[in-house]
């Protein structure tokens, strides 16, 4: 079993939400920004050839001509542990079409749905980054992220929403934080359309060996006729099978090393534990699982999530990003996008930095969301590897684990070492 490095403090003081500590962090990084760094009293726009990332994956070719072919494929073949149960109770009731009575639920079927599947996407990006030349144009299908499981403590019935980039981390995280909303953004519409399949697999499914099942070759031939049914008339069907087609063998192989990962662990997850599965389940089936383009760096889709799940009056309590921070440096529009989603004093940021080849893994860093606020509101924090401090990796199974609570004060000293000895940003400390 890898070894786990664990420091600082646990990044979660209670607190209630809308508080004035969260609106006054928020405006503050809000007034800094229509200032701009540059002294422009609008923000530039970010670039589509920069965007955000998911984890794991294979090199795909060009959407049009893989589309065209899936065309002619057609044509030939045809909150804590005890407001949980209330509130899991409570959106089964509304998957089941029965009215749902929890406080926690909104009240109004159509309103919530107005407002949380009714706010904007990002249109599509024309390049998909990454984190070196060689690893460009991929479409990251499955996680290559193995440790994710050292976010439990700190996500555990954290309830709130979630918002998070990647593809099956979302449904670990959601069967662990079990919040009342979950957005499920990438800027690549591949992930997207994942996403799409898998939640025709959660609705059918009653069980994680069921889920499983659809990814299997002995299932293939049904599977894509329950997508040619489901999907039918959807303007993206094509690209739900393809994606669906090119993810499967990925998928399959890395949920079933989860499951036997998470088994040796005793841990509990969506794909080995039937409560944890329900509990995912009941949220794609209730609707309250959004699936959309959203682009970190763009100006609509973080914007819309933020207005909706003020309009819900749900913070965001879980903010995952992966290691997209990597592809770019921090702009005008991410420190907006992010200072304008409503956390609060519970609320955490999750996020992988790469350290493969060194341990075929990644750094994993928990931030308390407030705490981060404080960083992207100094405008020489530009990198997120002044926020997220790497050590080297000692060995295969060195798996380091960090929560950051320190202040951007840190982050700025390490700038000027770095400037110094003339050394990049992302060199990591010894």
């Amino acid at each position: 079993m890898p070894t786990t490095t664990t420091t600082g403090q646990d990044p979660r003081p209670r607190a209630q939400f809308h508080t004035p500590t969260v609106i006054s962090l928020q405006l503050a990084l809000a007034a800094l920004l229509a200032l701009g760094c540059n002294g422009h009293s609008t923000p530039p726009e970010a670039s589509t050839s920069s965007a955000e990332a998911s984890s794991g994956g294979v090199k795909e070719g060009a959407l049009e001509a893989t589309d065209v072919a899936m065309e002619a494929t057609d044509a030939a073949g045809g909150e804590q542990e005890t407001a949980k149960g209330t509130n899991d109770e409570a959106i089964e009731r509304s998957a089941d079409g029965s009215e749902s009575g929890a406080d926690s639920v909104v009240a109004a079927d159509e309103e919530w749905r107005e407002h949380f599947w009714s706010s904007p996407q990002d249109p599509p990006t024309e390049f998909l980054d990454a984190v070196s030349p060689e690893l460009t144009g991929r479409h990251y299908l499955a996680s290559d992220e193995w440790n994710v499981h050292l976010f439990i403590q700190d996500i555990e019935n954290l309830g709130g929403a979630y918002v998070g980039v990647g593809t099956d981390q979302a449904y670990l995280f959601i069967g662990w934080q079990k919040p009342e909303y979950a957005w499920l953004v990438d800027y690549d519409p591949w992930v997207v359309a994942l996403h799409r399949a898998y939640g025709v697999f959660f609705d059918k499914a009653e069980t994680p060996e069921e889920f499983r099942a659809f990814l299997s070759t002995k299932s293939l031939d049904g599977t894509e006729a329950l997508l040619r049914e489901q999907f039918a008339g959807d303007k993206d069907a094509h690209l739900i099978r393809l994606a669906f087609r090119k993810a499967r063998r990925r998928a399959a192989s890395r949920l079933q090393k989860l499951q036997e990962q998470l088994d040796g662990l005793g841990i509990k997850g969506f794909i080995n534990d039937q409560d944890t599965y329900d509990a995912v389940r009941t949220r794609v089936r209730a609707g309250k699982v959004r699936p959309m383009l959203a682009n970190l760096l763009e100006t609509k889709g973080l914007r819309g999530i933020g207005a909706a799940a003020k309009a819900l009056d749900v913070p965001i309590r879980v903010l995952y990003l992966s290691n997209a921070e990597e592809y770019w440096k921090y702009t005008d529009n991410y420190r907006q996008n992010i200072a304008g989603l409503p956390f609060d004093e519970r609320s955490v940021v999750l996020r992988a930095i790469s350290s493969q080849p060194k341990n075929n893994d990644y750094h994993y860093f928990v931030q308390g969301a407030l705490n981060y606020l404080t960083w992207l509101a100094e405008p020489r924090i530009d990198s997120v590897f002044y926020v997220a401090r790497r050590r080297r990796i000692k060995s295969m199974d060195d798996i380091p684990f960090r929560r950051i609570t320190e202040g951007p004060e840190s982050g700025l000293e390490r700038k000027r070492k770095h400037a110094d000895r003339d050394l990049p940003p992302d060199d990591q400390d010894q």
